[in-house]
């Protein structure tokens, strides 16, 4: 795992949950689980349902007829921008110093049971979750959110330095890592 300063933080205060703890809406998707598209992308159900897949051709290429390339631009890009979830703060005490570890337990107890959910799949081996957590003054308002994708011709060279998101707390994770 790799984290960044604010992440590092947050992680000092951190206690895990169980994911009977996990709100609703997480539990749903977890339970709903994954699978894997015609061009081998790995999807959350919940967030991609194969019957919408098969009537929308949802990506640029497949409105052409074209399948996925198996690179970053193509199933990694596609599975980060479609496995985008965002951690529901229902029930979460509003002050920062409790807010925030409390998003980050929510965020990281959601990523391990999504992770444990799709270890069925030979693909899963390189699958990466990036947790980003709000520390900003408008923490309520950006929250979190999970990103999950396949390593494929490497992650975004965004994520290479983690240090310089100063408003996030940002922790990359694998499959493999849990």
């Amino acid at each position: 795992m790799r984290v960044n300063v604010p992440m590092r933080e947050v992680l000092k205060t951190l206690h895990a949950i169980p994911l009977g703890a996990l709100p609703a809406e997480l539990k749903k998707i977890i339970r709903r689980g994954w699978y894997l598209t015609e061009d081998g992308a790995l999807v959350l159900e919940s967030l991609e349902p194969r019957s919408l897949l098969s009537r929308l051709r949802v990506s640029r290429r497949y409105r052409r007829g074209e399948g996925l390339p198996s690179c970053w631009n193509g199933i990694a890009e596609y599975e980060y921008h479609t496995n985008d979830v965002r951690i529901p703060d229902g029930g979460l005490p509003l002050d920062r110093e409790q807010f925030i570890p409390a998003m980050a337990a929510r965020s990281f107890g959601f990523v391990e049971a999504a992770f444990r959910s799709a270890a069925r799949f030979t693909e899963s081996d390189t699958l990466t979750a990036v947790i980003s957590i709000g520390v900003g003054d408008e923490y309520l308002t950006h929250g979190a959110v999970v990103k999950f994708f396949t390593q494929r011709a490497g992650c975004p060279d965004w994520y290479d330095d983690l240090d310089r998101f100063k408003l996030e707390a940002i922790a990359v994770l694998m499959r493999v890592d849990i």
